[in-house]
């Protein structure tokens, strides 16, 4: 069956074409009613003399496969060789060769082809893959004559399929693509996700086997015989510093310079070390399961999120050592440490500033000021509470000369403190 199309020349407007639809024999064969109608084999031609054409189907409910059909003649262009006299499709060079003569047909590149290649009883052919592959995506090869096939190459029956593309909760990218059997995935955008980074398309929602790179480049040959759904997969991204992402709070401590702030993208479990730089830490209302060692930098945590502990049960939920400096404003903090630690503890002449903050110990004390170090308890309004835990009670524990623990009538200490040392504890 040919399929008629229509040559759009330059500075010509067209108008809609009716189409006469004849029905024979089962087969629908397309009349155009313009001297412009161009069969297959005519309008593969005038591309490859035209490059720049445009070829517009003028058919009536013209299918995806039509289009497609068309699309991998016209790329095929120049993939057959015989002599000197370059082909387009497979069925280009067997028809060019004379009833009763014989031809080797050489490869000169892989190729997706839809033509219907047929060797009549009269001609002798050889085709030479010359270690190309040839993919049959419509037709497989006929062989009424005498055929044979050299090379080293592949030759594949397949077919193409619709894949469509299942963003998965992200935004934009290419909706569906056709898929040619045992090649490459086509060219697709992938789509984007605020705050996640993409993985690639699998074939299942969550595991399978990836069809396309995080990249968005083929990361195999399609080898389904069926239409199919292949699904975005996404990493969520746990902090940021700007514009730039990282997958955890940690790599972006690492990677921060002094004065910047990181902002935290959601719930981590993870342990963290602040040093040698001074930074703000944006909780950004999501909840840190961690401890946080803080030792000679200048911190400050913000952002009404909540910081525990629950999985790291030996440490302080937040430690603040060596001369460094915490200001902390409007965070839940909660420890739950099986040994003698607490939720916020400042020693060896550190200061914590904590504003705003509920502190929760279950079994000590919820906070520390030991060995000459500064901790201000205290809220400008509402009412804070720091509680103590089950085994000492104590809400606050001061410990060492020159410790000095400054609050308000705001601030309530459930549980009381416990003074052991020469510490200073004052009420404004």
């Amino acid at each position: 069956m040919k399929t008629h199309l229509t040559k759009v020349l330059p500075g010509v407007f067209l108008m809609f074409v009716a189409l006469a639809i004849i029905m024979t024999g089962g087969m629908f064969v397309y009349l155009p009613s313009t001297a412009f109608g161009m069969s297959d084999e005519e309008a593969i031609d005038y591309l490859k003399t035209n490059p720049g054409g445009l070829i517009t189907v003028n058919k009536m409910g013209a299918t995806t496969n039509l289009i497609q059909t068309m699309s991998e003649e016209t790329s095929a262009a120049l993939s057959y060789s015989i002599g000197s006299n370059d082909y387009a499709t497979l069925k280009e060079a067997i028809d060019s060769v004379a009833d009763g003569g014989s031809a080797t047909i050489v490869v000169t590149q892989d190729v997706v082809d839809s033509s219907e290649a047929i060797v009549p009883s009269n001609k002798t052919i050889t085709i030479d893959t010359n270690g190309n592959t040839i993919t049959k995506t419509v037709y497989t090869i006929v062989n009424d004559g005498n055929l044979s096939i050299i090379g080293g190459g592949r030759i594949i029956a397949g077919g193409s399929y619709t894949v469509t593309l299942n963003a998965n909760n992200g935004m934009g990218g290419t909706a569906s693509v056709i898929a040619i059997s045992e090649t490459e995935m086509p060219s697709a955008t992938m789509p984007t996700r605020t705050d996640y980074r993409f993985d690639g398309y699998y074939d299942a929602s969550s595991g399978g086997t990836q069809y396309y790179t995080a990249a968005g480049a083929s990361a195999r040959n399609w080898d389904k015989t069926a239409a199919t759904t292949l699904y975005a997969h996404w990493t969520a991204y746990v902090a940021k510093i700007g514009s730039t992402y990282y997958l955890s709070v940690q790599a972006a401590i690492n990677a921060a310079t002094s004065g910047q702030t990181i902002t935290v993208l959601t719930n981590s479990t993870e342990k963290l070390t602040m040093t040698n730089k001074n930074l703000t830490l944006n909780l950004n209302g999501k909840t840190l399961n961690t401890a946080i060692s803080i030792s000679g930098v200048y911190i400050t945590i913000n952002g009404s999120g909540t910081i525990n502990n629950a999985s790291y049960t030996s440490d302080h939920t937040i430690s603040v050592n060596n001369g460094g400096i915490l200001t902390i404003n409007n965070v839940t903090v909660y420890n739950y440490a099986t040994v003698d630690k607490c939720g916020i503890a400042a020693y060896n002449s550190s200061t914590a500033l904590i504003y705003g903050c509920n502190v929760t110990a279950t079994k000590y004390w919820a906070l520390s000021c030991q060995n000459g170090s500064r901790m201000d308890y205290s809220t400008s309004s509402g009412h804070v509470t720091a509680k103590g835990g089950s085994v000492y009670g104590y809400a606050l524990f001061l410990y060492g000369g020159g410790a000095t623990f400054n609050t308000n009538s705001s601030a309530t200490l459930q549980g009381g403190y416990k003074n052991d040392g020469d510490a200073n504890y004052y009420v404004w």
